[in-house]
Order: structure tokens, then sequence, then C-alpha cells
């Protein structure tokens, strides 16, 4: 195949749904995360950028524009796996009646992001 077959995808309407979706149709279980913005390899330079707003959702096909107005700042990163110990984790703290501190102090909680 040609190498203008091939290019990157842009962050725009993308979400974790969508990334969940991509990662079964890669052969994995679960998506860790994905990631915008604050990645950026020489590599993808030498790609054109091939979809833009891309959905997808569990119960219809993706869908796509392949006019795109983004740079490779905006390239999707995306971490799969088949298991979900290695999921993404959030972070919060609570103090000692349960309830969520928003000073950073208490007894740290995380919380499994499992997007199944």
């Amino acid at each position: 195949s040609k190498e203008d077959d091939y290019g990157t995808v842009c962050d725009d309407n993308f979400n974790t749904e969508s990334a969940g979706v991509i990662c079964k149709m890669m052969g994995f279980q679960y998506v860790n995360f994905w990631i915008q913005n604050n990645v950026r390899w020489a590599i993808q330079d030498t790609f054109p950028i091939m979809l833009d707003n891309l959905v997808c959702t569990e119960d219809t096909d993706c869908t796509y524009s392949t006019v795109h107005n983004c740079g490779h700042a905006e390239d999707v990163f995306l971490s799969c796996s088949n298991t979900n110990e290695r999921s993404s984790f959030t972070f919060h703290t609570v103090d000692r009646n349960n309830n969520r501190t928003n000073n950073g102090s208490g007894l740290l909680i995380a919380r499994r992001a499992n997007f199944e």
C-alpha cells in the first residue's frame, strides 16, 4: 500500500467511548487511556492527518471526516490492554466522614476507570 494510505487521527470530537471501540477493533478488551495535545513525536510529521471528527459507538459504525482543520499537536495517542489492572485511575481525597476534600488533604482514594 502507498504511504498516503496511512495517516493520523485528530482529536476533534474524539472521546473515551470511541477509544474503547477502536481498542476492541484492534483486538484488545480495554482502553487504558487516550491523550492529545501533550505528546509530540517527530514521526507525526511524516504522516498526513487522515481523519477528523472520528466518533465510534458500540452499536454503529464509526463516522468521520477526511477533511480536517487540525495540526499534529491534536493527534490522538491511544493505550489499550487486555487486563483492567492496567487501566487508568483517577484520584481524590476524603475526610474521616468520607466527604471529598478540595484542599488535597485526607485519605487518598483511587478510582479505577474501566471503559468497557
